[in-house]
């Protein structure tokens, strides 16, 4: 890949774990679970998020990408906060 578009892959990664980073915070704010770790977490779910985008385009039979889509979008309203 041209380190331009990697470059450019890497930032939008990067706003994407600050975002869920955000939200995350968010909803812990005031749960009492001060031992989680909002950056950790945002780099595992966008990981997942990554892994299950990967698995939908090179194994779309076994892996539905409609249905590996609706997994990713049900996992992360538990973190967004309402509002």
């Amino acid at each position: 890949m041209p380190a331009g578009v990697r470059d450019r892959v890497e930032a939008d990664r990067e706003r994407l774990r600050r975002r869920v980073a955000d939200w995350i915070t968010a909803f812990l704010a005031g749960r009492g679970r001060s031992e989680l770790d909002p950056q950790v977490l945002a780099h595992a779910f966008v990981a997942c998020a990554g892994q299950c985008g990967r698995t939908a385009l090179t194994e779309p039979r076994r892996f539905d990408p409609e249905h590996v889509a609706r997994q990713v979008e049900l996992m992360f309203p538990a973190l967004r906060p309402a509002g």
